[in-house]
């Protein structure tokens, strides 16, 4: 299937879950389909996201005896990239096909995957991460949900603890059709507001040399 293809099947399964009222519910159809061999994730190309290796490379990060979370892992890419910088990893994905295949492309000591819905949180990862990675899942979710994850993320930071975000970017006054809803400055920078007690460390507009068609946001947000 020609990646064509696989845009029009995933529309399809979007458009579907957002009749039925769910519109994170294509994740799992997608998912399945992906480990039946039927079609490829369209996001997924077998390796970390490159933005996130880059910022890993430029800051030469330690993570040994660290925790790291990965939002929304999907195959577990990105995991496996925090992992190999030595952190403890704890991969959390909504679709119970996307871990197991994880699990199964990623075995690794130091990475722990689980299924899990990041709005409603375990109490046990509150204050518990070091590094809270966040890779194109607020853009997969609508306004109102996305506001309530972006309430969540700091609140698993422990103290110095940071997060590490990249999303697809639009200018404040543009309305955003999707999925995926692509973010205004704005709202990263509301991760930061008094409440969260984070502070915003960098937050830079890119253009994507991958996908020169989006410009994206890449945040660094820290826990004092």
């Amino acid at each position: 299937m020609d990646q064509e293809a696989r845009e029009r099947v995933m529309k399809a399964l979007q458009a579907e879950a957002l009749a039925q009222g769910d519109p994170t519910g294509w994740f799992e159809p997608l998912y399945q389909a992906a480990g039946r061999g039927d079609l490829q994730v369209p996001w997924d190309d077998g390796t970390p996201n490159p933005h996130l290796v880059q910022w890993l490379d430029r800051t030469a990060i330690d993570g040994r005896g660290l925790r790291a979370l990965e939002v929304g892992c999907g195959m577990g890419h990105g995991a496996r990239a925090l992992a190999e910088r030595g952190f403890h990893v704890t991969a959390v994905d909504l679709s119970h096909s996307a871990i197991d295949q994880a699990r199964r492309r990623n075995a690794h000591e130091r990475i722990a995957f689980q299924q899990g819905n990041m709005l409603e949180p375990p109490k046990e990862f509150l204050g518990a991460f070091d590094l809270v990675v966040e890779i194109y899942t607020l853009q997969a979710i609508p306004a109102d949900q996305r506001a309530q994850l972006t309430r969540v993320l700091p609140t698993l930071l422990a103290p110095g603890g940071q997060l590490w975000v990249v999303c697809r970017a639009r200018d404040e006054e543009v309305v955003p059709t999707g999925p995926p809803w692509a973010l205004a400055e704005s709202e990263l920078r509301a991760l930061a507001q008094p409440a969260s007690d984070l502070e915003l460390v960098t937050l830079d507009r890119f253009v994507d040399q991958e996908d020169p068609a989006r410009d994206r946001f890449r945040a660094l947000l820290r826990r004092p």
